[in-house]
């Protein structure tokens, strides 16, 4: 099941960005998010995160939950690490454009 919010700013009747979540029969789930530049380092994202994971824990009974990021992403990495992700393997890709050897980090966290 593929699961998508939007993440609004009620006050302010503005968009911050969106979280999704693909979730698997085996109760596991991979996640992910973007929150627009304008709306960085205000909390955001680990509210609209948690939020996200406490749904899907309760709503899904998912156990399990995924995410992954460019090891440069140092914003990401701080959101997934305040939320009690775990940093669980990492995958060095080419990044064809620019031709730069990069590391994609998975994270992951137990749900309960």
């Amino acid at each position: 099941m593929w699961l998508n919010w939007a993440i609004k700013l009620v006050d302010e009747r503005r968009y911050l960005g969106y979280v999704q979540a693909t979730v698997y029969t085996d109760r596991s789930a991979d996640i992910a998010y973007v929150l627009f530049y304008s709306a960085w380092g205000h909390g955001y994202a680990r509210e609209a995160v948690r939020a996200m994971l406490d749904h899907l824990r309760l709503c899904y009974e998912v156990r399990v939950v995924r995410a992954r990021t460019d090891c440069r992403n140092v914003r990401s990495i701080a959101v997934l690490k305040a939320l009690e992700f775990r940093l669980a393997g990492r995958t060095r890709n080419v990044k064809v454009a620019g031709h730069t050897v990069v590391e994609d980090w998975l994270f992951t966290i137990q749900l309960g």
